[in-house]
């Protein structure tokens, strides 16, 4: 471990009136552990493989966070320098033998680890994917997932080297391991020999007359967490309670909150920054401990700015020449007067260029908290999915106390509420409810050029179930030419929202189970294979998400799932295409329909705005109530009015506005992609999904990423 020091110096004349100016000095000390590399160890390479990743498999762990992934907020940087014979190279050379010395620099959160590992070209079968593991305690450990083995074979015609693959012939030889207890332990693997499959007793490859196998070393560990003790400012002379809204948990659940220790005091009625050591023992007495910065500030005097940071502020603030709202007038009145009321101005912010999306503003958010500078009070367009990410780094703040009867926001539906809730508490806030998010649009003059009827006119009609659409589908690609194409975008996105139309769900969490390989999710896949196998979709090397294929914006694809805000903007569909736009909810299965399904439209990460963390009592409710006062709350009747004439403007055809307004409120929050494994991650859902239903494995392959998916089921339930 090493320590560090840094000096912050305040202006106390900036604090409080009465102070003479003197410069006060405080000494913070920070505990940082040193970050490690995994999945560098040594290894041979079989020579005449296609090529080997020194990144494939590797990976930070800091020592206070513990793995650092590829969804995680803030990222590393890596540099990899190869040598071979002394000398620098682009790559490893696996098509002739030796030594190659790989170096590996990281740099996370201003700390750079560095390693060196040796991998080796040998003429010998090698083993892949059996780098050591650290496993949570509980975790569920699949032995043979993504190992993989490969062979030597010379032709003997041409003395060409080429290889053979053995993965499917790898068998879990011995194994020690028990996930319930920490430890270090061992799992042996060797490969049945293919020649002689199916022999009693087993008979094994081998080479120079012993028998080919590898061990793996498998790292057991207990993880111990202190939540809620971040950094935070309060108001002076307001109570503080240091254990207010801490909890403490390992991997086998919550730990009493009577065994969190606290050290360091806050005196409420001075001003200045306090360290506060909170410390707690897991169930197999392995400590952890977080050190805390209480500031106590001066009271609002005088008026306020208050900063709400959107993505783009042309959307809210309706003072702005370049607003995209409706209602501008109305708002701007409406603002006016809440400025007035609350003696306050409020100010419209964008994110910072490093900011933009995802991971990235996860990352500036909280750096900025950490920092003692949050970005803005109240932050626009935070996916429900990175909740738990930015709670537990401080960066955002529950809003219970203003949801309660009587309370300013006691009018937050329900689906909001619940869309935006962790470990028991509510982050986001919203005047209206879910709508949906994803629908089937379809190129409207490419289906005028085939003759046929329009898909939104089979929905309107009742005739729009699988097998109807099946049909028009095989019809269209019959009538289309050659390199175009019926169906456009990734197949993980076709069963994420076909499967619910089949009466199916992948997370249920009132039953807390993972569902994605009950009957339902499975006929639903075999169905999306039958739609693959009949040549529908356009080239997989073709597909994209959101933003849509080359051939879909070049108007070569009938259907291509999208959101409804894609219409309008121009990093999505917007100017883009230049093509009537059609709409028409996704097709329900035919037993769904005849059974009485209603239309369901699962929402995949929902965003809203949430309140920035480390705010005092006071400040934080000014914000909310400010918040609140701006937004422009009608009737039902005519907030559906308005919303039809919003969609009148998106649409050309009044039969597309019918079919969005017949569904759009048909929207509920799935958690598939917010139990803490991403969609674009290896091992997810999609991935699964993306390559199991192309060739038939879908089974084997949700099979084997659900024992995580459980695992991460129950650890967010018990957080939730």
């Amino acid at each position: 471990m090493s320590i560090s020091t840094s000096v912050l110096k305040i202006n106390t004349d900036c604090l409080e009136k009465g102070f003479d100016g003197e410069l006060a000095v405080l000494v913070v000390t920070y505990n940082v552990k040193a970050s490690t590399f995994k999945g560098t160890e040594d290894r041979k390479v079989t020579i005449g493989v296609a090529e080997f990743d020194p990144k494939a498999s590797v990976y930070l762990v800091d020592g206070v966070e513990g793995q650092i992934t590829s969804g995680a907020p803030i990222q590393p940087t890596f540099v990899i320098i190869i040598k071979h014979n002394g000398e620098e190279v682009e790559k490893v050379n696996t098509q002739e033998l030796g030594e190659y010395e790989i170096t590996y620099k990281a740099t996370y959160k201003g700390v750079t680890t560095e390693t060196v590992r040796i991998v080796t070209v040998v003429d010998e079968i090698s083993f892949g994917g059996v780098g050591a593991v650290e496993l949570e305690v509980g975790f569920a450990f699949v032995p043979k997932q993504g190992v993989t083995a490969i062979q030597p074979i010379i032709d003997e015609e041409t003395g060409n080297r080429t290889t053979r693959t053995l993965t499917d012939y790898i068998v879990v030889f011995d194994s020690n391991l028990n996930n319930t207890i920490p430890g270090v332990y061992q799992v042996t693997y060797k490969i049945e020999d293919p020649d002689n499959l199916g022999q009693d007793p087993i008979v094994y490859l081998k080479e120079n007359n012993e028998d080919v196998q590898v061990v793996r070393t498998i790292t057991v560990y207990n993880k111990v967490e202190i939540l809620g003790a971040t950094n935070t400012n309060i108001t002076k002379g307001d109570s503080f309670d240091p254990k207010a809204g801490v909890t403490a948990r390992d991997s086998l659940g919550a730990i009493d909150a009577s065994e969190i220790s606290v050290t360091g005091v806050v005196d409420p009625n001075t001003l200045g920054a306090y360290t506060l050591t909170y410390k707690v023992k897991g169930t197999f007495d392995d400590e952890i401990t977080v050190v805390r910065t209480v500031t106590v500030v001066p009271p609002i005097v005088g008026k306020t700015d208050i900063y709400f940071m959107s993505g783009n502020p042309s959307e809210n603030d309706p003072f702005l020449t370049s607003y995209t709202g409706q209602n501008q007038k109305e708002k701007q009145d409406l603002q006016t007067a809440t400025e007035e009321k609350y003696n306050v101005k409020v100010h419209y912010v964008t994110y910072p260029a490093n900011a933009s999306w995802g991971p990235a503003r996860q990352s500036a958010m909280i750096q900025a908290h950490v920092n003692g500078k949050p970005l803005a009070d109240v932050y626009y367009h935070i996916s429900s999915d990175w909740i738990p990410n930015l709670a537990n780094g401080g960066a955002i703040a529950p809003i219970d106390e203003f949801l309660v009867p009587g309370a300013h926001g006691e009018d937050v539906p329900t689906s909001i509420r619940n869309a935006s809730k962790y470990k028991n508490k509510t982050y986001g806030f919203s005047t209206s409810g879910l709508n949906i998010e994803s629908g089937f649009y379809y190129n409207a003059d490419l289906v005028s050029s085939l003759g046929l009827q329009t898909p939104t006119d089979m929905y309107l009609a009742g005739n729009w179930t699988w097998s109807t659409f099946q049909a028009w589908a095989l019809q269209a690609k019959a009538a289309l030419k050659e390199k175009e194409y019926v169906l456009g975008g990734v197949i993980s996105e076709y069963a994420e929202n076909l499967v619910p139309l089949n009466g199916g769900e992948f997370i249920n969490e009132a039953r807390g189970r993972v569902d994605f390989g009950n009957q339902a999710a499975l006929d639903t896949y075999a169905f999306i294979k039958e739609l693959v196998d009949a040549e529908l979709f356009e080239p997989s090397a073709d597909r994209a998400y959101d933003a849509g294929s080359a051939n879909w914006l070049s108007g070569k694809v009938v259907f291509h799932p999208g959101h409804f805000w894609f219409i309008a903007s121009d990093d999505r569909w917007g100017k883009n295409i230049n093509f009537e736009l059609g709409f028409v909810p996704y097709p329900m299965s035919d037993d769904y329909a005849a059974s009485g399904g209603k239309y369901r439209s699962p929402i995949y990460g929902p965003s809203f705005p949430v309140m920035a963390g480390g705010l005092t009592t006071q400040r934080k409710e000014l914000v909310f109530k400010v918040w609140w006062d701006l937004q422009r709350i009608v009737p039902e009747e005519q907030g559906i009015e308005e919303f039809t004439n919003l969609l009148k403007q998106r649409f050309a055809q009044d039969s597309y506005v019918e079919a969005y307004l017949s569904v759009y409120d048909k929207a509920y929050r799935s958690v598939l992609y917010g139990i803490g494994i991403g969609r674009y991650e290896v091992g997810s859902f999609a991935s699964a999904i993306n390559t199991g239903i192309p060739d038939g494995s879908y089974r084997t392959k949700i099979s084997e990423i659900e024992p995580r998916y459980k695992s991460e089921l129950e650890r967010y339930l018990d957080l939730a």
